[in-house]
Order: C-alpha cells, then sequence, then structure tokens
C-alpha cells in the first residue's frame, strides 16, 4: 500500500460462483501467505477487506464498504512496525446458490 491508501477492499464472486472456481480460494492462501504471489509481511492486515459477493453484490457492496471506511477510521495511522491483524473477509451467498 506504500501508505499511498487507507486499506484495500478486494471484491469477488462467491466460492464456486465464477468462472475461476479456484480464485477465492487462491486469494486467501495469498493473503495468508500459503500460495505465490504472498502478500508481503509489511502489508497491514487489518487494512484489507475481502467481500465475496456473487450476482448480487453491487447492492450490498455500498454497506460492506462503509462498515470498511468505519473501520479504517477507527484504526491508528498507519505504521510500518506495527503489528498485522488477520484481514477480515465477509461473504455473501445472495440465493445465488
Amino acid at each position: 500500500m506504500r501508505r499511498l491508501a487507507d486499506g484495500v477492499l478486494l471484491a469477488g464472486c462467491n466460492r464456486g460462483d465464477c468462472h475461476y472456481r479456484l480464485g477465492t480460494d487462491w486469494i486467501e492462501e495469498r493473503l495468508a501467505g500459503e500460495r505465490d504471489p504472498r502478500l508481503r509481511e509489511r502489508v497491514p492486515r487489518g487494512r484489507i477487506e475481502v467481500f465475496l459477493g456473487g450476482r448480487g453484490w453491487p447492492g450490498l457492496l455500498p454497506d460492506v464498504l462503509a462498515r470498511f471506511r468505519a473501520r479504517l477510521t477507527s484504526l491508528a495511522p498507519i505504521n510500518a512496525k506495527s503489528p498485522h491483524p488477520a484481514a477480515g473477509t465477509t461473504e455473501q451467498n445472495n440465493g445465488a446458490d
């Protein structure tokens, strides 16, 4: 993030809902440092949100984004030496199964 953004929201399909059916597993593995390319240690995990929304996600995204912004506002300013809590994940079903 190089201190240019307060946080990053990654949006994707529900599990098994998109053409690249392993994409949701792969992003979680990359964020956990279990799959290349791995997320660098210097990236504060608490400033990353993963939203897996499926076909109905456009209507849900504004609420997810508002909650993420509120969480970012509550965090202390970015400090490269601070511990990195786990990234948040929001998964919606939206009846797409």
